[in-house]
């Protein structure tokens, strides 16, 4: 195993440790914060968190908080080569439209919609200029601390009824692309 394979692998580690185990590590988190500083600090960073939480809930609805830059980070493109993930233009996009698209298969953890459409690791900014892709997840993937913020720099949004309807009526403006990822746990 060459040096580019080993980070490849300790990538898809870490980002499938951070999104499976984001529960247990946000347990840890306030284990070990209430271990090194007292348990009214620890349970202070909490409450101010929990209150950022409530303030921006609407946010996983309504866009994600979109990071260009965190979008292009080095630590995406090994996890790109691991499987490896490629995206591929059949068609022109009008950036004056709004599109829905839809990911099959859905898998395990569907990490080929993560790397094509929240990243841009595979140049989708360049292949549809003006176009803005937003991976649509559960709302449960943004009931977790780390997790959460992660997705939504990546433009990653709660795919229910009014997230879309925000979108596709224009509210916030044209060229954005919901990417729904069909199935689930009934296909597995």
């Amino acid at each position: 195993m060459g040096l580019a394979q080993f980070i490849e692998l300790l990538t898809i580690y870490l980002l499938w440790t951070i999104f499976l185990f984001s529960p247990l590590v946000t347990l840890f988190t306030i284990f070990l914060l209430s271990w090194f500083w007292s348990l009214s600090m620890t349970a202070t960073l909490c409450f101010i968190y929990g209150c950022w939480i409530y303030f921006d809930r609407y946010t996983d609805s309504q866009g994600g908080r979109w990071s260009d830059w965190f979008r292009r980070l080095p630590i995406i493109k090994p996890f790109v080569n691991y499987f490896p993930i490629k995206l591929i233009k059949t068609e022109d996009l009008d950036p004056n439209r709004n599109y829905i698209f839809g990911f099959h298969p859905h898998g395990a953890f569907s990490f080929g919609a993560l790397g094509n459409f929240a990243t841009d690791t595979t140049h989708f900014s360049s292949l549809f200029p003006n176009i803005r892709p937003h991976l649509m997840l559960l709302h449960l993937q943004f009931l977790f601390p780390f997790t959460r913020e992660i997705l939504l720099k990546l433009g990653a949004c709660c795919v229910s009824k009014e997230s879309c309807e925000y979108f596709l009526s224009g509210k916030s403006g044209q060229g954005h692309a919901l990417v729904i990822i069909i199935g689930g746990a009934r296909e597995m």
